[in-house]
């Protein structure tokens, strides 16, 4: 993520090795071993998940997450590489033995879709169950060029392609035709499930000179009555690389610096910003794009936002009225360092936020705590931005640190987040560490709004599964 001086890091290990038991309480003894499920590889048909940045949470309490997986591509020469993938998991962290192939499904390509790797980055579940995955996927061309585009899949509830969407259960999306002599595109999907199980798409990389938005029908198909012949854009290059949905089917796309607001028509929503477009100006704090964006109860948008331009040691989180401007009860009063509306909230040096989502109290942010990956960085506000003084370490109130991988080299590196409709929030993650014995990924869940101190420290022993 980012380079900086050995002297620096040098004091972040001295500093971690005292914070590595604080978040301790926020952890869920229900699930997994006090609060961490980590997994290996798939009972019986030993595939293994691998980068999960893609997080939902169903109703029965499964979880479902987007990564990639060891598979045979089904290319004329297919190839032994990673392929899109999406796991279950039980409510409790376990493997989902009924789900795909005995926990798994991986996506290898079909007769539409011809691949020879790629990768899953998120997931959502529809109105009956059915699961749609949004990915990016690479097709190797005449003269050794590469097309990339953003996958779309579609699995039925036990984990099996659903074959009425797009072709045989998928489909490769490019909004435009790909430009000439271009190789490889980073996505960034963001994707929402909306009324009548029609699906809404966003990415950082278009091949429009416009920000977009698209939706689909539930078979796949663009829905035509949706702005262009199924795509809303805006009227600039916006950059969009998240998106959340309101009740009434409006969409709020944001790229950090840029916002809109779609009518459930797919047009500029002119009760927003202005003309559907809000613009600020972060100064010094400009963001590179937004990592995360969510709306809370009052329709106001909470973003997660991150920058390699300014200064690399804050969790950035902004709250966007429902209006389209800045919302000054969220420090306005200079809770945190910032301006009303936005908080660059001092943690430790090269922090970066990975989500920050609306709780029944406030704001809860997860993101790593040091360029090189060290630890992961847990943050709860209250609605006005101050720290919530009932959350962390008696020594750094509203704040505190986590560590899996425990060991002066180890690496924690949260990949996704989810939140359940108890509140509960779910952090996938990569670990290393001696005490993990190894490398492995796995899922954590948090209590923000209810903290456990049922005698969990010293933590229970964590090992990578095999």
């Amino acid at each position: 993520m980012g380079m900086r001086c050995g002297a620096v890091f040098a004091a972040l290990l001295a500093s971690t090795a005292t914070l590595a038991s604080a978040a301790n309480d926020a952890l869920d003894p229900h699930f997994g071993a006090g609060g961490v499920a980590l997994f290996g590889a798939t009972p019986v048909s030993a595939r293994r998940l691998m980068r999960p940045r893609g997080l939902a949470v169903q109703t029965d309490g499964k979880l479902l997450l987007a990564g990639a997986t060891d598979g045979l591509t089904v290319d004329p020469n297919p190839v032994s590489t990673l392929v899109p993938a999406v796991a279950r998991l039980n409510a409790d962290g376990s493997w989902d033995e009924s789900f795909g192939d005995h926990g798994i499904y991986a996506f290898p390509g079909s007769a539409a879709v011809s691949t020879y790797g790629g990768e899953g980055n998120q997931v959502v579940v529809v109105s009956d169950g059915s699961i749609v995955a949004a990915g990016e996927t690479y097709t190797q061309l005449p003269g050794n060029e590469v097309h990339s585009c953003t996958l779309l899949f579609k699995l039925g509830a036990g984990g099996t392609l659903d074959t009425t969407f797009g072709t045989d259960g998928s489909l490769c999306f490019d909004f435009a035709p790909e430009p000439p002599g271009t190789t490889y595109f980073d996505h960034f999907e963001s994707i929402a499930a909306g009324a009548g199980d029609r699906l809404y798409l966003t990415t950082a990389d278009t091949n429009l000179s416009t920000g977009a938005v698209a939706r689909f029908m539930p078979d796949g198909t663009l829905d035509g009555s949706y702005g262009t012949g199924g795509i809303a854009t805006s009227s600039d290059d916006a950059l969009f690389t998240v998106l959340s949905l309101l009740p009434d089917e409006r969409v709020v796309a944001t790229g950090g610096a840029v916002t809109y607001r779609f009518t459930d028509a797919g047009v500029p929503d002119p009760t927003f910003g202005i003309g559907g477009e809000s613009v600020i100006d972060f100064g010094s704090y400009t963001p590179t794009y937004a990592a995360w964006s969510a709306l809370d109860g009052a329709g106001r948008l909470i973003s997660g936002l991150y920058s390699f331009a300014g200064p690399p040691s804050s969790f950035m989180v902004s709250r966007i009225g429902a209006d389209g401007t800045l919302d000054a009860a969220f420090n306005g009063a200079q809770q945190q360092p910032g301006f009303p509306g936005f908080a660059a909230v001092p943690l430790q040096a090269g922090s970066l936020v990975l989500a920050a989502m609306p709780t029944a109290g406030g704001i809860f942010a997860v993101g790593v705590l040091d360029l090189m990956g060290n630890t992961i960085g847990l943050v709860r506000l209250d609605v006005d931005a101050s720290f919530d003084e009932s959350f962390g370490d008696p020594t750094q109130r509203g704040w505190t640190a986590l560590r899996i991988g425990t060991d002066a080299d180890s690496y924690n590196v949260p990949y996704g987040a989810a939140k359940d409709g108890a509140g509960r929030v779910y952090v996938s993650a990569v670990f290393t560490g001696s005490n993990l014995g190894g490398n492995c990924d796995g899922i954590i869940r948090f209590v923000p709004d209810d903290l456990f101190n049922d005698g969990l420290d010293p933590l229970p022993v964590r090992t990578c599964p095999p």
